[in-house]
């Protein structure tokens, strides 16, 4: 219990009092912070892990389980003619592994390679009508299954969260500050 003094201020051994407990809040709460801090990089393999399986259940439900993790995300890519190398910088992988996942598309024709119009040398990878179908179908049902996990966040957070997972993905790991 606070001890007012005769001018009506907190007295000397109070005051000191509540500074110890602000002390211990702010450590408590610097070490949350930090625990949550070390968690992020599980979390965020685990949510990309759960996506991953999500894509993968959503293709098997139009008959394309078959599809390698690899294989799907340059379809998703491929929404626009993208050459292989900036591909494989967007997907973190090699310009090799992202041929063969283009290949593996290619097989089932859902993509098609094409000559860049600027870079004679560069094949640009976009989607058939095919690929384009699948897409649609698999993303109506994302969209659904994105609506369902979303009603334990309002719509405002859902869109806070997509904006900075969008923001750390391009951080750049190779960055010289580090």
């Amino acid at each position: 219990m606070d001890e007012w003094g005769d001018d009506g201020t907190l007295s000397r051994e109070d005051r000191r009092y509540q500074a110890e407990l602000r002390a211990e809040a702010q450590k408590r709460e610097k070490s949350e912070a930090l625990a949550r801090i070390d968690r992020l990089p599980f979390t965020l393999r685990e949510a990309s892990r759960s996506v991953d399986e999500l894509l993968t259940r959503l293709l098997a439900r139009h008959d394309r389980a078959d599809l390698s993790l690899n294989a799907v995300h340059a379809l998703v890519l491929s929404r626009h003619p993208m050459p292989i190398v900036s591909m494989a910088r967007r997907l973190r992988i090699s310009p090799q592994a992202t041929s063969r996942a283009v290949a593996e598309l290619e097989r089932r024709e859902l993509v098609e390679k094409r000559p860049s119009p600027r870079d004679s040398r560069a094949l640009l990878v976009s989607r058939t009508a095919e690929g384009e179908a699948l897409m649609h179908e698999v993303r109506e049902d994302l969209v659904v299954t994105v609506c369902i996990m979303a009603d334990a966040l309002s719509e405002d957070r859902l869109g806070e969260l997509a904006d900075e997972l969008a923001e750390l993905a391009s951080v750049e790991v190779d960055n010289p500050r580090w």
